[in-house]
């Protein structure tokens, strides 16, 4: 359920068109191979998927999706995606790290490799050159997958656990710390550094817990729900419109709304989305930037009924970035989302500092 994950990043990449509209390439993508796109034709479309998927591709070594957790190194961590692979990756290939990034190392490293018995890139968990467990399943060729995994960092009671479709694959309890620290602060995904480099992945997830928390189930994230009608504005605008400002499906910096004065705040209408299952959280993003020399940040806010609720603060540099607040529960009640509250719900940004 909701309450055994702290959410730290969710990704649907269904508003983006290429790396420069959300992500820092030096930092949360690396060798800069990713493309995002909308079908596949071997594939087509993953579950779920409301719009792009990212797709990683072979170069100098393999590409990387390596979203920043924050700044809290972390003892447990989970991740879930939608995952395809196109092609066979000959020979054993880096997969998925789970990183001490303070101290530039993997604690624990999942590697694939193609078993021709069974038709599958089986995975292998090392620690370090030491290999803990093979899996007992793999990761097929042109076939879209939920692959969850989990990590408990820990010397001696650690454990990691791997599923395919929500069917556990691999479980290994023990020394799970290849580095002197226990921590964790991102989890890396490579593009195949063998070959095999079609590499797919969609509704990202990415989480803490307890170490005995389940691993993440299979989860849609529906992006690109942009503003439709002003509810309330207090910045200025280049458009016709402050809504009209900010729904542009990819971002561009060509309209926008700008403002100086603290506490301004705009908010808008949505068309209301189809939902119906259990609802995780809510994320609001908006795309800023700062023209002075002074410190700026703005917050994201959220109206579920008649509050308006404030998310953390993002502190603006000159380069146009791409900031978001996750709310996992409503603000209004503490308790779990539902369908109606959200599709209810106005969302937008607040001039802080």
């Amino acid at each position: 359920g909701a309450m055994s994950y702290t959410f730290l990043w969710i990704d649907g990449f269904d508003e983006t068109t290429s790396q420069g509209h959300k992500y820092t390439p030096s930092v949360d993508i690396g060798n800069a191979s990713l493309n995002y796109v909308t079908s596949h034709a071997n594939m087509g479309s993953p579950p779920f998927s409301y719009g792009r998927f990212i797709h990683l591709t072979f170069n100098f070594g393999g590409a990387i999706f390596r979203p920043r957790l924050g700044t809290t190194p972390h003892t447990v961590l989970l991740a879930g995606c939608h995952f395809a692979m196109n092609e066979i990756a000959f020979g054993e290939s880096s997969f998925i790290h789970f990183r001490d990034e303070q101290n530039g190392i993997s604690q624990v490293e999942l590697r694939r490799f193609y078993d021709s018995v069974s038709g599958t890139h089986l995975l292998r968990l090392y620690r370090g050159s030491t290999l803990l467990a093979t899996s007992s399943a793999g990761i097929p060729i042109k076939q879209w997958v939920w692959l969850s995994v989990k990590c408990h960092c820990d010397p001696s009671s650690g454990l990691v656990e791997v599923s395919i479709n929500e069917n556990p694959v691999l479980s290994f309890s023990g020394n799970t710390r290849n580095g002197s620290v226990t921590q964790m602060h991102r989890v890396w995904y490579h593009g195949s550094t063998h070959g095999g480099s079609d590499n797919y992945i969609d509704n990202f997830v990415a989480a803490t817990g307890a170490p005995s928390a389940p691993l993440l189930p299979e989860m849609r994230i529906l992006g690109a729900n942009f503003p439709s009608a002003n509810f309330s504005v207090g910045f200025s605008t280049n458009s016709t419109s402050n809504w009209n400002a900010v729904d542009d499906n990819p971002p561009n910096t060509i309209d926008f709304n700008f403002d100086d004065v603290v506490g301004d705040t705009d908010l808008f209408d949505y068309p209301a989305p189809s939902l119906t299952s259990v609802i995780h959280g809510v994320k609001v993003n908006f795309v800023a930037t700062k023209d002075n020399a002074g410190v700026r940040g703005l917050a994201p806010v959220i109206r579920p009924g008649s509050t308006t609720h404030e998310g953390s603060v993002a502190y603006l540099d000159a380069e146009w970035r791409s900031y978001g607040h996750f709310f996992p529960l409503n603000p209004d009640t503490s308790l779990p989302w539902t369908p109606t509250q959200v599709t209810g719900s106005r969302f937008g940004y607040r001039l802080k500092v």
